[in-house]
């Protein structure tokens, strides 16, 4: 390109086999090329604009002009529910537009938000994250839970919602959808809806949020960010406080029992110590924060090299999150917050073609990469390059991006899940979970290799995250399904043990014990004898029925567990007429499976109960 000036298309002078150079043949050559100004394609719908909706008579009185003024002098609530803190830092890059403009607008979890309160006109702005199987974070599910009661009229908020997900999860941005959903029927006016795929664009899909959410309030907007020069510090020396999270002191590993041992899948017990005074429920999640492989974390340290290991890293933007305001050296912010095996995002990879060299290999790979989300989603399924793998290929090229765009571009660390495999009842100083090792391409994923990689009495970032709707209700009768490693939260069912008898809820228990005793059952596929899980422990535990599907068993039949729920079909009728809670847990495609047979199987007393919420997913 740079020898032919930077024009878009040549005619070439080919000598072809036969006739010799008498024979005269152009061919017209034509390479990728853009020239701007142009017309392009639009990106996916990440956002929804929704015309509001004012009432006739406000229409009548106020022009546009007066409607943005008046808008402004009204309260502005902000508010956030974040596991990680991205939505918080979101939801602050708002706040602090709003007060440079001299608007006052108060910044909180959403959990802090009383509907109760909002009695006059005001702006209701919702930044949130989606947490587990479509659920909200912890410091948003009180709200959503008084959302969903709430009964009184909200015609007068004016509301704003962005989420924040990965398209890569089935219920991706199931949160903010909800939230929009409850607050539209209590009458409340959706003025904005906005979505963040973190697989694609996610900042950019929020600046064009900010931008529309700043533009009706008729504020000025800034850049989310100070002056270029003063973006970036490093430090020997802290520059602000680490950041705070939710993870258990003194947490570590206590030992791992391998389950299943077979050359293609690994499922092994992990036990962990934790302080006497962590509480949790069985059914609840064990979130872990794993760290980057070393290998992975020494190759990108090696090709950011401009930055130095020890040093504070602060950077100063409204869009910052809290591991980037100075609290921690580089080393900490690659190794433990900055999510190097995840799949390349779409925005870093057209940032670093930004800077690659004209004509260059990198160049024209990374424009092929980056031409459309298409494109991108078809490499990174050929390829499955991750963060790290991507940082180190194009080290020449993202050693020339601005320390503060790669920061932002950089994907980061989310929590894994997994469910409580352990009873609170049996110890309290202790917390088990069952997990399936999984490989993506030719290498273990980056929880599963952390915790193979986990030593006794080293420690570990966790936190109990409470999951509610999967909580054992001991009234009523119980129907457990699941398959392969499905059965953890189960396996907590079947372990707690009885209130103590000078406990006043002794007699409760035994009450309720009694009466449903013959209606706690449990549903389970796997694929041979050597891959089922705590079978012996679940039929000596309170368990007074169990059915086993084998899917490749040489001395079953091959079934699934749908199939068991068909040819035990009278039982299950039995414990739906009796309004049993079901619970699944498991794979994507076994949960849509079972849910479909019983659907066909019993519909008029299936459906009562997902409107109820009493058949409820654990789905992985």
């Amino acid at each position: 390109m740079q020898t032919r000036g930077f024009i878009p298309a040549d005619w070439v002078w080919i000598v072809p086999p036969v006739g010799g150079s008498t024979t005269a043949v152009f061919h017209q050559e034509m390479v990728n090329f853009i020239i701007k100004p142009t017309f392009i394609m639009p990106t996916d719908n990440i956002r929804t604009l929704l015309e509001q909706l004012p009432s006739a008579a406000a229409a009548v009185v106020e022009t546009p002009e007066e409607a943005t003024l008046s808008l402004v002098t009204h309260p502005v609530y902000i508010h956030y529910g974040s596991e990680t803190g991205m939505s918080e830092s979101f939801a602050s890059a708002i706040q602090s537009t709003m007060a440079s403009n001299n608007v006052t607008a108060i910044c909180e979890p959403l959990n802090d938000c009383d509907l109760t309160k909002l009695k006059e006109r005001c702006s209701l702005i919702i930044v949130t994250s989606t947490f587990g199987t479509g659920g909200p974070p912890a410091n948003a599910k009180t709200f959503v839970d008084q959302l969903t009661d709430f009964q009184g009229d909200l015609s007068h908020v004016q509301a704003y919602i962005f989420g924040l997900g990965s398209s890569a999860y089935a219920n991706f941005n199931a949160c903010a959808l909800e939230i929009a959903s409850q607050l539209k029927r209590c009458k409340a006016n959706v003025c904005l809806e906005g979505a963040g795929d973190e697989t694609k664009d996610m900042k950019r899909s929020f600046k064009l949020f900010y931008t529309d959410v700043v533009d009706a309030h008729g504020v000025n907007q800034g850049d989310g960010s100070n002056n270029a020069q003063d973006l970036v510090e490093l430090s020997s020396e802290p520059l602000g406080p680490a950041p705070s999270d939710k993870c258990i002191a003194n947490a570590t590993m206590e030992s791992a029992v391998m389950l299943v041992n077979a050359p293609d899948r690994r499922t092994i017990n992990y036990r962990f110590k934790v302080p006497t005074a962590t509480t949790y429920q069985a059914g609840d999640h064990l979130a872990i924060l794993p760290q980057n492989a070393t290998k992975v974390i020494q190759g990108v340290l090696d090709a950011l090299s401009k930055v130095d290991r020890s040093q504070y890293v602060k950077l100063s933007s409204d869009f910052a999150p809290a591991y980037l305001r100075g609290g921690l050296t580089w080393l900490e912010i690659v190794r433990d917050w900055i999510d190097l095996s995840a799949p390349v995002p779409f925005g870093l990879t057209k940032l670093t073609m930004q800077y690659a060299s004209p004509g260059s290999d990198a160049k024209i790979q990374l424009q092929y990469f980056s031409l459309s989300m298409a494109a991108h989603a078809k490499w990174l399924d050929d390829s499955k390059t991750s963060v790290g793998e991507f940082l180190v290929e194009f080290a020449t090229v993202a050693s020339r991006i601005p320390l503060d765009e790669l920061l932002l571009a950089l994907p980061r660390m989310s929590p894994r899940l997994f469910s409580i495999s352990s009873s609170p009842s049996t110890s309290s100083a202790r917390i088990e979970i069952t997990a399936r090792q999984v490989r993506i391409g030719d290498r273990l994923g980056l929880c599963s290799a952390y915790l193979a990689s986990m030593k006794p009495e080293k420690s570990v970032r966790l936190y109990v995250s409470p999951c509610s709707s999967f909580h054992l209700d001991q009234t009523r009768p119980t129907l457990m399904i699941a398959n392969g490693a499905g059965i953890a939260p189960f396996r907590s069912f079947w372990l707690a043990k009885p209130p103590s008898r000078q406990s006043k809820r002794w007699l409760k228990w035994l009450k309720d014990s009694s009466k449903h005793r013959q209606q706690r059952v449990l549903y389970y596929g796997c694929r041979d004898v050597n891959d089922q899980l705590y079978l012996k422990e679940a039929k000596a535990n309170y368990l007074d029925h169990v059915a086993v599907a084998y899917s490749r068993s040489q001395e079953h039949p091959k079934q699934y567990v749908q199939d068991v729920l068909r040819a035990d079909a009278a039982r299950v009728r039995t414990l739906l007429q009796n309004r049993a809670k079901v619970y699944v847990c498991g794979s994507q495609v076994m949960a849509s499976q079972v849910k479909k047979t019983l659907l066909a199987m019993h519909s008029h007393l299936v459906k009562p109960l997902l409107d109820a919420g009493d058949y409820v997913e654990d789905i992985f």
